[in-house]
């Protein structure tokens, strides 16, 4: 009951910020600076990275494949946005990746603040 009591109150907060600004301010959704693609349930292919964005800062790099985020597995993009939106801003995760050349690598993330937020 608690994640629906969660899911209601940011209903709630995002409803409000939009009838008193005319927007969304504040998503409290976390952002790593990326667009991925589909990997055919192998992860999330990164297709671009935002430069001086959170996974750029970290090292992540276009061709890199996002298989875990914060201990938890990745075989979609959407399971990457999903985990995502469960993080909050300003939190410091593991993201593990595999490498073009197949290696794996954990790249120390502190996620931002989704943009237009």
């Amino acid at each position: 009951m608690a994640g629906t009591r969660d899911a209601r109150r940011l209903v709630t907060e995002i409803a409000g910020q939009i009838v008193i600004h005319g927007r969304v301010v504040d998503s409290h959704r976390a952002y790593l600076g990326v667009q991925v693609g589909a990997t055919k349930g192998s992860g999330a292919y990164v297709g671009s990275v935002t430069a001086g964005g959170p996974a750029a800062k970290a090292g992540m790099h276009v061709g890199d494949v996002i298989v875990f985020v914060d201990g938890k597995p990745i075989s979609t993009a959407a399971e990457l946005s999903w985990v995502l939106a469960t993080l909050k801003p300003g939190r410091r995760v593991p993201v593990v990746v595999r490498t073009q050349n197949g290696a794996k690598k954990t790249l120390e993330v502190t996620l931002g603040t989704y943009p237009g937020s």
